[in-house]
Parts: C-alpha cells; structure tokens; sequence
C-alpha cells in the first residue's frame, strides 16, 4: 500500500512538474495579425483589453468605449477572426492547465498534510515531522503562487508569468 501511495504521488509531482514548465507561460499570446485590424491591436499592445471589451460589444453598432456608431459587421467578423484560431486554442490550453494545477497540488498538499499527520502510516525511517511539516507549507505557498501566475495568465495571455519550478523544493 505504502509503495502504491508514493509511486501515486511521484506521477502527480511529475504532472505538476511538466505544467510549471509549460513554454505557454514564457509565450506571448497574441490574436491572428493577418486580420486587418490585428497588425493594429498587435502594435498597439493591447489584445488582452480587446479581449476583454468583446463582451461589450453588443448587437447594436454603438461601441461600447466611444459610445459612437462605429461597429458594423465587418469589424465584428475581424474582431472574432481576430481571437479565433490559435488563440482559442493557447485559452483553453491555459484554462486546463489551470484545472490541472488547482487540482494536482491539493491532492499533494492533502496526501502530504495525512502523510505528515501519521508519520507512522509508512516506515519512512527518522522522519522528523516539523521539518516536514515546514517543507509542506512551503510547497504550499509556492502552489498558490503559481496558481495565482496562471490565473494572470488566463487574465491577460498577452503577459509572461513567471512560474517558479517546484522539484527543488521537493527533493530537499
């Protein structure tokens, strides 16, 4: 039972592992700039607050910023193409690693946290429980940092996050 629980929680430090080192956090996720209004909102370096603002773009043609009839759509169809595609993509790519983060690190933290709280369940040598303990804080910290990270990047995909590497703290 013992070597199934640690194989079970090596596969997940792999899994959280391989999402902290997934090049989409170091990556600038930008719309299709081969759609006319793209090379715009490319120079401009605002996608994620167009992004933001399609929400508000109803069915009439008055713009929601400007409040002037400016939106037909031709500029509907760029805006949409604009997000489509790769971008789509890249979003859902980052909302699963979201998920995947949320819930892998609670599952270690919670194994970890019982682990800690019977240090007799495995035959673990001299474990000295208050170091331990302190480790699983860590860790845990770190995790909520990170997660924090992605949920930036589901925010604002246009931004670099910097996601801290977790294995260190682990094999100390």
């Amino acid at each position: 039972v013992c070597t199934e629980f640690v194989l079970q929680i090596d596969n997940i430090i792999d899994e959280i592992n391989s999402i902290e080192i997934d090049p989409i956090f170091q990556r600038v996720v930008a719309g299709n700039n081969d759609i006319p209004i793209g090379a715009l909102i490319l120079s401009l370096n605002n996608g994620d607050w167009v992004n933001r603002g399609r929400q508000y773009v109803s069915e009439s043609n008055v713009c929601p910023f400007c409040q002037k009839p400016t939106i037909d759509e031709d500029f509907r169809k760029q805006i949409e193409a604009f997000f489509s595609g790769e971008y789509d993509r890249c979003m859902q790519h980052i909302g699963m690693l979201y998920s995947s983060y949320e819930r892998k690190t609670h599952l270690i933290i919670s194994a970890l946290e019982a682990l800690a709280s019977d240090a007799n369940k495995c035959a673990v040598g001299k474990l000295d429980v208050g170091l331990f303990s302190e480790k699983i804080q860590l860790l845990d910290e770190v995790y909520k940092r990170n997660l924090a990270g992605i949920a930036e990047k589901k925010r604002e995909p246009g931004k670099l996050v910097a996601i801290k590497y977790t294995s260190d703290i682990i094999a100390v």
